[in-house]
C-alpha cells in the first residue's frame, strides 16, 4: 500500500502541487462594487490595475477541476477537499506575498476501501511581478519561500512541494472585476482566485 501511495502522490503532485502554485484555500463572496469597470488585461496597463488587490482561493472550483482531472486520468477517487486559509497580494508597486497554510485531502479507492490521503503545506511567500511582455502574461522574479515555523507536520508524511516560479516565471493569466487565474505551462488545470 505504501507503494501505491508514492506512486498516487507523483500524480497528485502533478494535479494539485502544480497547479497549486499561487494557490491556496477559502472559499468567499466577491466583494465590492459589482458595475465596476472591467480593466483590459491585454494591456500592461490592463493587468496591472486588474492584478492589483487580495485574492484568495475558490476552493470548491479547485475541488471540482481536481476531481474532473483524476477522472480523466482514470484514478478513482471518491473526493477531493481543501481546507485551510491562503492569502495572496499584489502591490501597484510590484511586490506579490502571500501565505498558505492548507490540508489537502484526496479519498482514494483501493480495493475495496477508501482511503484518504491528506496533505498539509504551511509557507509564505514573496516575489517581485510586472505584466508580461505577451499579452495577458505575469512574470516573476526573485522568487523567496518560507515554511511556517508555528507549524508542525509529520516528517514521515506524503508532503507536497512549495511553490517557486524562479524555473517558471512567466504564467498567463485573466483578469476581472471579482476573479483571476493563473496558468502555470502545461499544467492539468488552472485554479480560480477570488477577489476580496
Amino acid at each position: 500500500m505504501f507503494r501505491s501511495n508514492r506512486i498516487f502522490a507523483s500524480a497528485l503532485t502533478i494535479s494539485i502541487g502544480v497547479p497549486l502554485a499561487l494557490t491556496g484555500c477559502s472559499t468567499s463572496t466577491p466583494q465590492g462594487d459589482i458595475f465596476a469597470p472591467v480593466p483590459d488585461p491585454d494591456t500592461a496597463a490592463g493587468i496591472s490595475s486588474c492584478i492589483v488587490g487580495d485574492w484568495a482561493l475558490d476552493a470548491t472550483d479547485y475541488e471540482d477541476k481536481a476531481q474532473a482531472y483524476f477522472d480523466g486520468k482514470g484514478l478513482v477517487v471518491d473526493y477531493v477537499t481543501v481546507i485551510g486559509t491562503s492569502t495572496m497580494r499584489f502591490t501597484s508597486n510590484g511586490k506579490m506575498s502571500s501565505h498558505f497554510d492548507e490540508t489537502v485531502t484526496v479519498a482514494l479507492h483501493a480495493t475495496s476501501e477508501i482511503v484518504p490521503l491528506s496533505f498539509r503545506d504551511a509557507y509564505t511567500s514573496a516575489a517581485d511581478w510586472k505584466a508580461g511582455d505577451a499579452a495577458n502574461t505575469i512574470e516573476f522574479s526573485h522568487w523567496q519561500t518560507t515554511p511556517d515555523p508555528s507549524v508542525t507536520t509529520d516528517p514521515d508524511a506524503i508532503t507536497l512541494p512549495p511553490i517557486d516560479y524562479s524555473a517558471t516565471p512567466t504564467l498567463s493569466l485573466t483578469c476581472d472585476a471579482h476573479s483571476l487565474t493563473l496558468t502555470v505551462p502545461d499544467a492539468p488545470f488552472a485554479p480560480k482566485w477570488i477577489r476580496q
